[in-house]
């Protein structure tokens, strides 16, 4: 009599992502069984034995630009039993079906295996418990495509944004990976000496390297970092890096206003930690805020210094050149030092003032004039007016018929709609009186 068994397990993964592409690494371990067809056992002689593995996705490497993956792992395996041989003369043969299936969720960023040793049934025939190749080995992993916060940074910036999942936790998939660096001189990728199976690798070079990170750069400025999925199965993607200098530190920031309500003067200094260094420039981006909104800034010009005020307290002075000036509004900074024989990027998101500033003005200067006495004499002088200012930001003066003599008046105040300065002017003589205003800053009315 012949018995036939068949079995049939499915494993389905179903793979979800936060994001539209990226890259699915697949692997396969598979047993090599040692139980040949004709084999005896207790329940009779094996014959015709075979099995086989259906796989949605082959090993290998995958390009993922869908929301939603789903792989399928499917194992069969087929035997007969005869029983003919054990002189069995009624119907003792031993006979049954089994099924096993597993499904998974995961997500983005995530790794899945699945390990199967046999059925739970220890009544099959085929003893399960001599398999030691057990278990077949079906693993997925589901990478992100990783893009650098930037190919430049300094030894103090992370390489790669951080990310956790909804529980805060880090990524399954750092479980699969681990991260290499190129060798200087060697040419040859070394297993990296700290956080090593960070993913995304959310950690700056002197975090990974120490202190001697040169040490491990070409050059002393050169880094390539790659890695590998399953244990050096799979290569993944190549990054090249940059390290620059890192700009000093933004102490202190002073945006000045504009001398007068209508001249376009403003400037701004800034107090660094420390000086740029030999060979270096420092390159500074000014941005304009036209229109509302937090980042509606577009670049309006850009200038460079290699040296910089010493305040002898170890902190250094930079001024915006007043050959550059700036009108009133808006503005947000950014700098970098770079090499002086490079050409002048503009930075976007390094050191500056994250928040903006505005350069404010004056206001205008307004005055009027009235009479408040004539002449008493034909050729007398003991005429009067009285001005009545506004704006500006008060120590006005005043001058008659530009004779080149600058009076200032008696309230050093800032006249204001409310509450405007006045000044009397006496002892005039008779004729028209031509009358010149000015503040502090030598502003005057427009």
């Amino acid at each position: 009599m012949k018995i036939k068994y068949l079995l049939v397990i499915g494993l389905l993964f179903i793979i979800e992502s936060i994001l539209s592409q990226g890259k699915l690494y697949v692997s396969f371990y598979e047993p090599t069984f040692n139980i040949p067809s004709n084999q005896y056992t207790s329940y009779g002689q094996i014959t015709n034995h075979s099995y086989s593995y259906t796989k949605s996705h082959a090993p290998g490497i995958y390009n993922i630009t869908t929301p939603t993956i789903g792989l399928e792992f499917k194992y069969e395996e087929s035997f007969e039993i005869d029983e003919d041989d054990f002189g069995c003369s009624g119907p003792c043969g031993y006979g049954e079906d089994h099924t096993d299936t597993d499904k998974f969720s995961l997500k983005f960023y995530g790794i899945k295996s699945s390990n199967y040793s046999g059925p739970s049934t220890v009544t099959l025939p085929i003893l399960y418990t001599s398999r030691n190749d057990f278990p077949a080995n079906y693993i997925a992993a589901y990478v992100p495509k990783m893009v650098p916060i930037t190919t430049t940074p300094s030894q103090f910036q992370p390489l790669f944004n951080s990310y956790l999942d909804a529980r805060g936790n880090p990524p399954d998939v750092q479980r699969a990976l681990h991260w290499f660096y190129l060798e200087p001189g060697t040419n040859k990728w070394k297993i990296l000496p700290r956080y090593r199976n960070t993913f995304p690798l959310d950690k700056s070079v002197l975090e990974i390297f120490g202190p001697n990170f040169k040490d491990y750069l070409e050059d002393e400025k050169f880094l390539k970092l790659r890695y590998d999925v399953f244990q050096g199965e799979y290569d993944g993607e190549i990054f090249p890096f940059t390290i620059v200098e890192p700009s000093p530190q933004l102490l202190s920031f002073r945006p000045i206003d504009t001398k007068c309500s209508y001249s376009d003067d403003g400037r701004f200094s800034m107090i660094l930690d420390r000086d740029i260094g030999p060979n270096k420039k420092l390159v500074v981006s000014l941005f304009f805020k036209a229109t509302s909104g937090p980042s509606n800034y577009s670049l309006l010009t850009q200038t460079k210094t290699v040296t910089l005020i010493d305040n002898g307290n170890r902190t250094y002075t930079y001024n915006w050149p007043s050959t550059t000036p700036i009108a009133s509004g808006f503005y947000k900074v950014r700098y970098q030092t770079l090499d002086s024989s490079k050409p002048d990027p503009v930075w976007n998101s390094l050191e500056g003032t994250e928040d903006g500033f505005f350069i404010g003005k004056p206001p205008a200067i307004t005055f009027s004039a009235k009479r408040l006495s004539n002449v008493t004499c034909i050729n007398g002088s003991d005429g009067g007016i009285e001005l009545e200012i506004t704006g500006g930001l008060g120590s006005y003066k005043y001058e008659i018929n530009s004779n080149g003599t600058w009076v200032p008046f008696t309230n050093r105040n800032v006249g204001t709609q409310s509450s405007p300065v006045k000044q009397a002017i006496n002892n005039l003589s008779k004729g028209n009186k031509t009358i010149r205003i000015n503040d502090r800053n030598n502003c005057s009315p427009q």
